[in-house]
């Protein structure tokens, strides 16, 4: 196979990629290597890899290889390398958790999701930082330290899926997988600049991924761009017996809409829902990109939610914490020193049972509340967080003159496709101070095919 002409491999994504293969202008093998070399050389300051597999990645590109000369390849995907966030399975590398109660565990087998994407041919690279447990939103609660933003190294990345994001910012990896419990996906996608994918709950089996809240986990996908993240969402989806909440969801090709017009369609503002605790350089970056959904002819009303969502927020937060205490109990119980003490304290906020089954009624309550309002409109568009990339480990941070606890603003804006269990994609909408601006679209369930269509749309006039 021929070399890819000028080299820059590390900006290629999925389809470029695909197409170079197809072509035979590029080899698999001749691209893993670059990667890893090209990680081995950058990783260290960063800190978004924290397991390479390089043995592993070769003779799974050689193969690769030895399909395309025989004309055998499997598909779009086969060649294509990738990173795994820290908490899914992986039988052939350490899945820690970000935590060293962890640190030599080895699963008997992949999560479903990993086996899709290598038995699509794709070349696993290695495991990528997460937040202790996946129970913070910064990426700066890791055993492994802190994973730095790839556009400022002082920053945060968002979390939990911070060395994804930060792996796919940084041109490690063309695509990585994340999970989303209250933004996972979409913070880091936010604050790294980058495409996130919160799919709907149940797309994508949550098999071989240490639990937060399977009543809200997710594994979603983060790329450089909406049809590589649409590509690789393709090969992610599917039912999978093995996890109770697993849904036989309508087939399609995630891809199909991408590139249509939008006419005819309606948009929806929950302004009550971000108003106050949002920047407002923010606010006013994403209604301006509402107004380009307009010039292509979307219909843009608002949509009224109650104006006093606190019961939804608090059964939210129960379900994190009675069902995180109760995966998480025994290792709190037998090696509280191996956590970090924020984490510790967070995971010990437990909630009875009576307040727990009361928050699975709320949920189910707020899902038709939300469906009531999402009626009318196709989506719904607001901030994927109220602040750029804050610097790692602060605590505290002034919202249009007003302090707030970091968290606060984080992830003011995800909870509500998460709670009501929706399909969200973040994408960049711009900078504010040097740092990327996410904008967020929510969709009705099983939707993503409609959210990729509107997405790659703004991220065609916004570039």
């Amino acid at each position: 196979m021929s070399t890819a002409p000028g080299k820059n491999l590390e900006h290629l994504g999925i389809a470029e990629l695909s197409h170079l293969f197809d072509k035979k202008q590029l080899s698999p093998v001749e691209l893993t290597e670059y990667l890893l070399k090209y990680i081995d050389e950058r990783n260290q300051p960063i800190n978004a890899f924290v397991a390479i597999t390089p043995e592993l990645a070769k003779e799974q590109a050689k193969k690769a290889e030895k399909r395309m000369r025989k004309g055998e390849r499997k598909g779009f995907f086969d060649g294509i390398p990738f990173g795994v966030k820290d908490l899914i399975f992986t039988k052939d590398a350490p899945t820690t958790a970000g935590s060293n109660i962890y640190k030599d565990f080895r699963p008997a087998k992949n999560a479903f999701v990993v086996d899709r994407l290598l038995d699509a041919g794709g070349i696993m690279l290695g495991k990528t930082n997460t937040d202790q447990f996946a129970l913070f939103p910064t990426g700066d609660r890791s055993c492994f330290g802190p994973t730095h933003n790839p556009r400022n190294l002082s920053k945060m990345s968002g979390g939990s899926s911070s060395g994804s994001g930060a792996a796919v910012t940084a041109n490690f990896v063309p695509a990585a997988l994340g999970t989303d419990t209250n933004g996972s996906v979409r913070l880091p996608a936010a604050m790294c600049g980058i495409i996130g994918m919160r799919v709907t709950h149940g797309l994508v089996s949550l098999d071989g991924c240490f639990e937060v809240s399977n009543h809200l986990d997710t594994v979603g996908p983060l790329t450089r761009s909406v049809k590589d993240n649409a590509l690789m969402l393709n090969i992610m989806a599917g039912y999978d017996p093995r996890d109770p909440f697993s849904r036989k969801s309508p087939v399609t090709d995630f891809t199909r809409l991408i590139g249509k017009p939008l006419t005819g369609m309606t948009a929806g503002i929950p302004y009550s829902n971000f108003e106050g605790r949002v920047d407002n350089r923010i606010v006013d970056m994403v209604l301006n990109a509402v107004k380009l959904l307009e010039q292509a002819g979307v219909s843009i009303k608002e949509v009224k939610l109650p104006s006093d969502l606190k019961k939804y927020l608090i059964a939210q937060s129960n379900l994190i914490h009675y069902d995180s205490y109760k995966a998480r109990k025994v290792d709190a119980d037998n090696h509280p020193d191996l956590f970090h003490p924020e984490v510790l304290e967070y995971l010990e906020v437990c909630c009875t049972w009576d307040e727990y089954d009361n928050a699975i009624q709320l949920q189910k309550e707020f899902m038709a509340l939300i469906a009531e309002a999402q009626k009318d409109v196709d989506f719904m568009v607001l901030p994927t967080l109220g602040i750029v990339a804050p610097d790692i480990d602060s605590r505290e941070t002034l919202v249009n003159g007003k302090k707030y606890n970091t968290l606060i603003p984080i992830m003011c804006c995800s909870w509500l496709a998460s709670l009501a269990k929706l399909p969200a994609i973040s994408l960049p909408c711009g900078f504010l101070d040097g740092l990327p601006v996410g904008l967020q679209l929510v969709g009705r369930p099983w939707s993503e095919d409609l959210l990729y269509q509107v997405a790659f749309h703004l991220e065609s006039v916004l570039a």
